[in-house]
């Protein structure tokens, strides 16, 4: 990992990302270190033939306050 300064963000829209700053790795995606309306934040980016089975997972919570699809 490499520190703040030399670290280019990725940027979506008002997310922010760092793609050498991995928080974690699973079979559905990889976890990135964030900023999102300059709050840290972790920003899941899944992989695409996990998109239907993670939404049908998460079910209801895709209205709570934390999760932006």
């Amino acid at each position: 990992m490499t520190d703040a300064s030399s670290s280019k963000p990725t940027v979506i829209g008002r997310f922010k990302f760092f793609r050498d700053r991995v928080l974690g790795q699973g079979n559905s995606g990889i976890v990135f270190e964030g900023v999102f309306d300059g709050k840290r934040v972790a920003i899941k980016r899944m992989n695409h033939e996990n998109v239907h089975n993670e939404k049908t997972l998460l079910g209801l919570k895709l209205n709570h306050d934390n999760i932006v699809c």
